[in-house]
């Protein structure tokens, strides 16, 4: 909490991400209600479970602590969409392009995703508009 604190009094616009020591929601609970970072990475197959990657985005929004949905190069297509679908719901400041260890696919499959999941939203937001 300390460095976040310098850092913050002199302006610095250099940012300090937790990552390795912050897996479980207990771990990020105690690095946000520290100050002790200014983005956590939250690491899906790490926390636990989607609900529980959702709790730690809204944790650290609560606490004014960036979120960085994250995860896995191993996970699954499927659970990049998931992912998708819980950072724009919760609202995370950025999330990972996965899976895998390259750039191409894991582009695709989450850049698809928030496209599908966006023009679903603004195709409910018009009808809503339309009869409301």
């Amino acid at each position: 909490a300390r460095i976040v604190s310098i850092l913050d009094n002199r302006g610095s616009s250099a940012r300090i991400v937790v990552d390795e020591r912050c897996n479980t929601l207990e771990d990020i609970r105690l690095f946000v209600e520290a100050k002790a970072a200014h983005l956590v990475q939250i690491k899906t197959p790490d926390v636990g479970s989607i609900a529980d990657t959702a709790r730690a985005v809204l944790l650290c929004k609560a606490n004014k602590v960036g979120a960085y949905v994250g995860g896995s190069c191993t996970e699954t297509d499927l659970s990049a969409q998931a992912s998708v679908h819980i950072s724009v719901a919760t609202q995370a400041d950025m999330m990972l392009a996965k899976p895998g260890m390259g750039v191409d696919e894991a582009f695709s499959i989450v850049g698809n995703e928030q496209n599908r999941l966006l023009a679903m939203l603004n195709r409910r937001r018009a009808h809503d508009e339309k009869i409301g």
